[in-house]
């Protein structure tokens, strides 16, 4: 059987008095902290968005300034001889 001390039932009446009285006294205060709340919250994610917005592009024109360089570098139209020729080494046994 659970034990309940007259000591808990004393804080949960008393806890539940005092959260009585705050929403019904600072009920508007509640609202407009929710409400700011949800501002910030908005906020914040319209920062992060933006913030990822930019560096998608930032990322999409560092891409393409590199594809131009590389591109610039190696044309289609160079040609690389090589010629490769295996020399064989003095402890080389056959």
């Amino acid at each position: 059987m659970i034990r309940i001390d007259l000591k808990s039932i004393i804080y949960l009446i008393g806890l539940t008095v005092i959260l009585i009285f705050v929403f019904r006294i600072f009920w508007p205060l509640l609202i407009i902290l929710a409400i700011y709340l949800l501002y910030q919250y908005l906020k914040a994610r319209m920062l992060i968005k933006s913030a990822e917005k930019q560096m998608r592009k930032e990322l999409r024109e560092n891409i393409s300034v590199e594809q131009q360089l590389f591109q610039s570098q190696v044309h289609q139209n160079d040609v690389i001889d090589a010629e490769y020729v295996e020399h064989k080494e003095q402890n080389d046994v056959q």
